[in-house]
């Protein structure tokens, strides 16, 4: 007998993505933008990256 799919328990993530929490504070909503940026220079986001992960 085939299972219902309302019976079958999936895993609640599904992929590998990272719930990340940002403050609503303006100036960390503009630095996770510049991280988040795929156009982001490499120096730049290492950098920004640092100074974010020390506050």
């Amino acid at each position: 007998m085939p299972l219902l799919a309302t019976t079958e328990k999936k895993p609640a993530v599904l992929d590998k993505r990272m719930l990340v929490f940002v403050p609503p504070h303006p100036l960390i909503k503009h630095w996770v933008s510049v991280l988040r940026n795929e156009q982001t220079p490499c120096p730049i986001f290492n950098t920004d990256s640092a100074f974010l992960f020390s506050v």
